[in-house]
């Protein structure tokens, strides 16, 4: 059985204000691991799904930080 996974990392954090900001959401900030929040979501839903099976819904404005791969190293 093949699982998947969808991301939902679109949001610009409001209600975690004032660590997040609209250019640096909650889901870029390292808050406790030495790593972003979305970086550590995707190294624990690694362990259960096949990489190539998990997918991150963000916004248009975001997307810069997901391609340049920063955080893609889990």
């Amino acid at each position: 059985m093949n699982n998947y996974a969808i991301i939902l990392a679109g949001g610009v954090g409001s209600r975690f204000w004032p660590l997040s900001r609209e250019l640096e959401p909650k889901q870029f900030l390292d808050v406790c691991l030495g790593r972003p929040m979305i970086e550590e979501t995707l190294r624990r839903i690694a362990k259960l799904i096949k990489k190539r099976n998990i997918y991150v819904s963000t916004n248009k404005r975001f997307f810069d930080l997901f391609t340049i791969g920063w955080f893609f190293v889990y």
